[in-house]
């Protein structure tokens, strides 16, 4: 079992509070087909990153604008594929309950989070730093500062949850405390989702303390 102190919560939007797979890859598949690109191989390369710079890993002579905002528009066609991540609403639930402040850090652009999200069936938060809020995305720390600063919270009494090699190196260049989500990663904290971990209140902190008993 593994205990992390906390002030506040920033979550990761896909692979953690939602799962978009089934959209992201069908928008990607399908633009990658209409262009000559191989979908398959040059899909995981987007993991965590904004379309654009999936775009530059990918397809480097089709990374514009327009072309990112294709396959935005393909994603947004899709977007009743996205459902929400086992254990996010409970987790959202309990942190609701222990008044502590909580966000979401995303590259993607703001439309497409809000759409995400309420396809889910989970309530936009109050902090939502989105890839249309900073100027360099994950794995730059930009977003994650922005998160802590909006929370109100320093980033070292901060947990970040993230699933993405991208997001867990902006987390940890801004100051927080990383979980991995999904698989393990470079010894962090770890769970395989959001139903197993717990947020017990700690009266002494005014916080939470992030329980689980995945290491």
């Amino acid at each position: 079992m593994w205990r992390l102190p906390a002030l506040g919560v920033l979550f990761d939007l896909d692979g953690v509070l939602v799962d978009s797979t089934e959209c992201v890859r069908r928008a990607w598949y399908e633009w990658a087909a209409r262009h000559g690109v191989d979908g398959r191989a040059t899909y995981p390369l987007g993991l965590g990153r904004t379309t654009l710079d999936h775009l530059r890993l990918a397809a480097p002579e089709l990374a514009t604008t327009a072309h990112a905002g294709a396959v935005a528009a393909l994603e947004d066609a899709y977007v009743e594929a996205v459902t929400a991540q086992p254990g996010a609403v409970t987790a959202l639930a309990a942190l609701a309950a222990a008044g502590l402040p909580w966000g979401v850090v995303t590259s993607c652009p703001r439309p497409a989070a809000l759409d995400r999200l309420d396809a889910a069936g989970l309530k936009a938060p109050a902090v939502l730093v989105s890839a249309d809020d900073v100027a360099r995305p994950k794995p730059a720390p930009d977003g994650y500062r922005a998160g802590c600063a909006r929370l109100g919270v320093p980033p070292s009494r901060v947990v970040v949850f993230e699933d993405a090699p991208a997001g867990i190196e902006a987390a940890r260049t801004a100051g927080a405390a990383a979980v991995a989500v999904g698989v393990p990663a470079d010894g962090l904290p770890w769970i395989a989702d959001l139903s197993a971990v717990t947020f017990v209140p700690d009266a002494a902190s005014g916080g939470v303390d992030v329980v689980s008993g995945h290491r």
